[in-house]
């Protein structure tokens, strides 16, 4: 959604293909970063269902059930249970610089979303990745969750990381 409307109908995989011979496959950035996540980082343990969001510019949402990759989802696009728009407009840290936020006021923000998606979802796990993970160490203590919360393991390695690994794991070569 973030990359605008004329990508809506393009046809990526068939404008890629003819610059990449090898496995070819496409997921979004949060879905990669949480494949990354799920391999080599925060984990799943033993948690049947986990939600990752990745907070950036925009709000991304990632759910694996039994260790597996529900693609594409964008919860990010839910609307927000007590204010007018959708969750990103409100959770994102896009939205806490544009409208000068302090941490304390996001996180009542970012709660509000969270206990939705949670409320819906039913996570045991939650992974929270992103820019806004530098206040870790303040935020944790601002959240309620009835699920497990972490933060993310991997640094800025963890789309890229997910990418290839969805990239090996693609069934076939083009």
């Amino acid at each position: 959604p973030n990359l605008g409307q004329a990508w809506t109908s393009t046809d990526v995989k068939a404008r890629l293909a003819p610059f990449h011979k090898g496995r070819f496959a496409m997921l979004n950035d949060a879905d990669a970063v949480a494949e990354a996540e799920r391999r080599f980082g925060a984990g799943h343990a033993d948690a049947s269902c986990v939600l990752t969001l990745t907070v950036g510019t925009g709000l991304g949402t990632t759910l694996h059930q039994n260790g597996r990759l529900v693609p594409n989802l964008e919860y990010g696009r839910w609307p927000h249970p007590s204010r007018p728009g959708m969750l990103e407009e409100h959770l994102s840290g896009r939205a806490r610089t544009a409208e000068g936020l302090s941490l304390e006021q996001w996180a009542v923000r970012f709660q509000e979303g969270l206990s939705h998606l949670e409320s819906r979802l039913r996570p045991d796990r939650i992974v929270l990745y992103g820019g806004i993970m530098e206040h870790w160490d303040a935020l944790r203590s601002m959240l309620t969750t009835n699920a497990e919360t972490v933060p993310a393991a991997l640094t800025d390695t963890a789309g890229p990381l997910g990418a290839a690994l969805a990239a090996v794991s693609a069934p076939h070569a083009l």
